[in-house]
Parts: C-alpha cells; sequence; structure tokens
C-alpha cells in the first residue's frame, strides 16, 4: 500500500468515525407546541423541553468531554499496539541494523505520539472543566 492509498484509507476511517459520532450525539427537533409570545417564553419552553442546562449532567460540554475521553483512550491503545509491534521487530530482527533502526524509529514515534496524547488529554481536561464550572457559576 502506498502512502497516498494510506492517507486515504485513514481519512475515509476519520470520516466514518465523525459521521458516527454526529449520528450518536444528533437529537431530532421539535417546533411544535410553543406558544405563540414573547421569545424569551418560547426559549424557556425550548429550554426545558430539551433539558439543557437542567442539571450537571446534561450539558454538552460534559458529552463533547466524554467524547474527548474515548477518543483520546482509544489512541492510547493504538499506542500500545505500535509499541509492542515495534518491540516484536526489535526482537525478531536477529541483528540486522535496517530493523533495529526501524524499531527504533517506531519506538520514538511512537513515544512522540503518547506526549501529545497526553498534552491533548490535560489541555482538554483543564478546558472542559473551565467551561463547566463558567456555566453552572452563571447557571446559579
Amino acid at each position: 500500500m502506498t502512502l497516498a492509498q494510506q492517507l486515504r484509507a485513514g481519512l475515509a476511517v476519520i470520516a466514518l468515525v465523525m459521521m458516527g459520532g454526529t449520528a450518536l450525539i444528533a437529537s431530532p427537533a421539535s417546533a411544535v407546541g410553543f406558544e405563540a409570545g414573547s421569545p424569551s417564553g418560547a426559549l424557556s419552553q425550548a429550554a426545558s423541553q430539551t433539558t439543557l442546562g437542567a442539571s450537571s449532567e446534561d450539558q454538552i460540554f460534559i458529552t463533547i468531554g466524554q467524547l474527548v475521553n474515548i477518543a483520546l483512550g482509544l489512541l492510547g491503545i493504538i499506542f500500545f499496539v505500535l509499541l509492542v509491534y515495534a518491540g516484536f521487530l526489535w526482537m525478531t530482527a536477529a541483528g540486522d541494523p535496517d530493523k533495529v533502526t526501524k524499531a527504533k524509529t517506531m519506538i520514538t514515534q511512537a513515544v512522540i505520539g503518547i506526549v501529545i496524547i497526553l498534552s491533548a488529554f490535560a489541555i482538554s481536561t483543564f478546558v472542559i472543566n473551565q467551561l463547566i464550572d463558567a456555566t453552572s457559576t452563571v447557571a446559579s
């Protein structure tokens, strides 16, 4: 498989995952049953029907945080698999310098990847917690 084919396959997988995630998050919209009157009354009625902001469990930030944690967890599993595979390549190299170099490069890339993943986890956790704190203090 050429690099271009690998990139296309990777982009296709990412697109499928994003479409699947969108399908899981999407909820049907309903404009039926709103009383005529002030716009703020209609907004309050819509908010009560969708339960947005009703409790801390219903906030969109929590759902986004959970999705980010799932994605980063999957990336962590991929890191582990790459690390095991690189170790296997190194152990089965039988002294071949090309295979050892390939295994060392793969381990280095996997470690750089896990550092990026852990950084993304820390940043996303901080941002989500700040958004939850900001919206819970405004709602109170």
